[in-house]
């Protein structure tokens, strides 16, 4: 039997309208400047679709923190990136956790969103005080002072005690060394300093 009618090309009979409008978009994330042990992440939105975009983007501090909701239906036209900063500063050694979503409107989802990259906040601070105290009294020919190192910084540090060989020295000797100072603690009381 042969093969009869009238035969054609399916994408000859195939037309539409509207297919490549569509709205995408990335976000890309920086832990920021580092001021005063604490530095202020920003982001970044791009629009990689063909058409306006519309981003929500949250954030949280530690992986059981809440996510909080800070750029709310921000538009990014093709072409012009937009960075934008958290609105407060995050601590040293914190971590920030980072998700998006992006619409052709403004998202009133609450699902569906896209995580961005997390940022760890690397702003040591090293500063202390050292302060020397005596009861005035004497012990033969020596006085004893108490001395107290405290970190006042955000990171733990070290520290070593050193006691003048003889009077009128300038030499000195080592006589505790590489203590640790904890973060934000009052560490060391030591009495081995003598007059001279």
């Amino acid at each position: 039997m042969g093969d009869h009618g009238t035969f054609y090309t399916v994408g000859d009979l195939l037309t539409g309208s509207g297919c490549g409008a569509y709205a995408a978009g990335t976000v890309d994330t920086a832990p920021g400047t580092c001021s005063g042990g604490s530095s202020t992440p920003t982001v970044t939105l791009t629009n990689t679709g063909t058409v306006n975009a519309y981003f929500d983007v949250q954030y949280k501090i530690g992986s059981s923190g809440t996510w909080i909701t800070f750029i709310d239906g921000e538009l990014v036209v093709s072409g012009t990136p937009e960075t934008i900063s958290m609105p407060s500063p995050v601590a040293n050694a914190q971590t920030v956790y980072f998700q998006y979503i992006v619409a052709d409107a403004n998202p009133s989802a609450t699902t569906g969103f896209t995580s961005a990259a997390s940022r760890t906040i690397d702003c040591k601070t090293y500063t202390g005080t050292i302060t020397a105290t005596t009861n005035s009294t004497c012990n033969q020919d020596k006085m004893s002072y108490t001395v107290t190192v405290t970190n006042t910084g955000n990171t733990s540090m070290e520290f070593a005690v050193a006691r003048r060989n003889t009077r009128g020295s300038s030499q000195f000797s080592w006589q505790d060394q590489n203590k640790p100072i904890k973060e934000f603690q009052l560490k060391a009381e030591i009495k081995i300093l003598q007059i001279g």
